[in-house]
């Protein structure tokens, strides 16, 4: 494992979101590890559950597409909801595209759905650890 990699896993075992997202990005793509969806989920979902919006932004992408868990339109709007409300100003055109990608999951949900994802979002409260 390259040293880059070790040194981002050191810090999201210790819980730094930052790290946690790009070692779940490292381990999608499969740069300098071996690819394991699985294991970058886990990643994201921790990142995600901190509040790091490119993970909640990532989390929600992958519950929209079906892609490494069965797809789910009320967590997928839930967490690229958060991601909206998360990412900082300077973050805006991203901010726009997980606002886009939460308009098009919200066409095809059901009010029950729509009520209960945005129960999540109101709910959420970011974990320390």
């Amino acid at each position: 494992m390259e040293l880059k990699i070790r040194l981002f896993k050191l810090a999201a075992d210790q819980g730094h979101a930052e790290a946690q997202y790009y070692l779940a990005d490292a381990y999608v793509t499969g740069t300098n590890v071996a690819k394991n969806e699985q294991v970058a989920l886990t990643w994201y979902r921790k990142a995600a559950e901190r509040g790091y919006a490119r993970a909640q932004y990532s989390l929600g992408m992958l519950y929209s597409k079906g892609r490494v868990v069965k797809r789910d339109d009320v967590q997928a709007y839930a967490w690229l909801e958060l991601a909206t409300t998360t990412f900082d100003d300077e973050d805006r055109a991203d901010r726009d595209t997980a606002l886009r990608e939460r308009n098009a999951i919200a066409v095809r949900m059901t009010p029950a759905q729509l009520q209960q994802a945005r129960k999540i979002v109101t709910d959420f409260k970011p974990t320390t650890r």
